[in-house]
C-alpha cells in the first residue's frame, strides 16, 4: 500500500503556534536588545514610584524596529501582518509588541535633533499623521460676517459674478465688495 502525501492547504504552517510561544520570543527580542537597571538617587538608594515600585530604567543598546523583531522571530514582516495580525489571539501580543518600538520612537523624538527619520517610520508605520488647523477670521481677529445673498440687489449680484469670472480667468486677485 502507498501512503499518499497529505498537502497542507494554504502553505507553509505557522511557525509559532501558540501566542505564548511568539510572546516569548518577542520578550527575549527585547531582552537581547536592553540593559535594565535600578533608577538610584543622589546617595545610591533605589528611587520608588507613587506606588510604592521600584523604578527600573530600560536601555536599548539596539533601537527596537518591527524588523528587527520580524528577524529575530525568524518571519518577515508580510507573515507577522498578513499571518499572525489576522488571528484574533495573536493580536494583543503584536499590539504591544509594536507598542514598545513605538514608544522608542516617539521617546526619541524628545532626546535627538536628527527626527525626520524617526517622523518618517512613525508616519508610515504607526499611524501617525501631521495635522494643521485653518481658522478663518474676520478684520482683526473678529468673527467672519458673511452678508446673506438675498442682501445684494440684482445689479451688485451681476458685479460680484462679473469680478469673480474676470478673477478666475486671469488668476487676479481683485476686491469683490460691490461700490
Amino acid at each position: 500500500m502507498i501512503a499518499e502525501r497529505v498537502k497542507h492547504a494554504g502553505g507553509r504552517p505557522p511557525k509559532y503556534k501558540t501566542v505564548e510561544e511568539m510572546s516569548d520570543k518577542i520578550d527575549d527580542y527585547f531582552n537581547s536588545i536592553t540593559t535594565t537597571k535600578d533608577k538610584l538617587d543622589e546617595a545610591g538608594n533605589p528611587e520608588y514610584d507613587n506606588a510604592g515600585n521600584e523604578i527600573r530604567i530600560v536601555e536599548y543598546f539596539i533601537p527596537p524596529s518591527i524588523l528587527g523583531m520580524c528577524l529575530y522571530l525568524g518571519i518577515d514582516r508580510d507573515t507577522l501582518n498578513e499571518v499572525y495580525y489576522k488571528k484574533e489571539e495573536f493580536v494583543g501580543t503584536i499590539k504591544r509588541a509594536k507598542a514598545k518600538v513605538e514608544q522608542y520612537l516617539a521617546d526619541q523624538l524628545n532626546r535627538t535633533t536628527q527626527v525626520a527619520g524617526i517622523i518618517f517610520n512613525l508616519k508610515n508605520n504607526f499611524g501617525w499623521k501631521d495635522i494643521q488647523t485653518v481658522e478663518n477670521t474676520g478684520p482683526n481677529g473678529g468673527p467672519l460676517l458673511i452678508q446673506a445673498v438675498s442682501a445684494y440687489s440684482d445689479e451688485d449680484l451681476r458685479l460680484m459674478a462679473e469680478i469673480m469670472e474676470r478673477a478666475q480667468i486671469h488668476g487676479e486677485v481683485v476686491d469683490i465688495e460691490p461700490k
